[in-house]
C-alpha cells in the first residue's frame, strides 16, 4: 500500500517558521552571552541552551527541506558582535533564560495543539520536554543563588466566611 504524503498545514508552517526565527535569534544572543558570562553554573545553562537552539534550527531546516519550502533567512553571526562590550551582569542572563524557557514552553504547547502531522506533534512534545528540563535547571540555579523571589504565602483561613452585605465594596 502506497503512503500518501501529507503536506504541512498553514499553522504548521507558521509554527516552524516562528521557531526558526526565535532559535536563530537565540543562537546569536547566547553566543554573545557566552563571551561575557563568568559564573560557571550559568555558563553551563547557556551551553545547554545553545545546543538546543542549534538542534532546533537544524530540525526545522529538515522539515522545510523535505517539503521544498525555502529556509527562512533568520538571524546570523552577521547580526551580532559577540565581542561588543558587556551589557549585563550574570544574574540578568539567568533571568533572561528563565523568561525564554517560559516563552518556549508556551510556544511549544501551542505548536503541539496546532500540529496535525504526527511527526510534528512528536517533535514539539520533545522540544517541550527539553525546555522543561532547561527550565528546571534554570530555576534551581536561581534558587540556589538567591536570585528567585518566591511569591507570598497565604495563611489559610480558619473557617469559611460568606458575604452578607455589599458594604464590603465601600471599604
Amino acid at each position: 500500500m502506497e503512503q500518501t504524503r501529507i503536506s504541512l498545514t498553514a499553522p504548521e508552517v507558521s509554527s516552524l517558521w516562528t521557531q526558526y526565527m526565535f532559535d536563530s535569534m537565540s543562537i546569536c544572543f547566547i553566543k554573545y552571552a557566552l563571551e561575557h558570562l563568568e559564573d560557571e553554573d550559568i555558563i553551563e545553562i547557556y551551553k545547554d541552551s545553545l545546543e538546543l537552539s542549534e538542534r532546533h534550527v537544524q530540525k526545522v531546516k529538515e522539515f522545510f527541506g523535505s517539503e521544498g519550502i525555502p529556509i527562512p533567512h533568520g538571524f546570523t553571526n552577521e547580526d551580532v558582535n559577540i565581542h561588543a562590550p558587556r551589557l549585563f551582569q550574570d544574574p540578568f542572563y539567568l533571568y533572561y533564560i528563565y523568561i525564554m524557557t517560559l516563552q518556549g514552553l508556551t510556544g511549544y504547547s501551542l505548536s503541539v495543539g496546532t500540529s496535525i502531522r504526527a511527526d510534528l506533534r512528536k517533535y514539539y512534545i520533545s522540544c517541550n520536554t527539553e525546555t522543561m528540563m532547561l527550565f528546571e535547571k534554570t530555576i534551581d540555579t536561581m534558587l540556589t543563588k538567591g536570585l528567585y523571589s518566591r511569591p507570598a504565602v497565604l495563611n489559610p483561613a480558619e473557617d469559611i466566611d460568606f458575604i452578607k452585605h455589599q458594604s464590603f465594596l465601600t471599604g
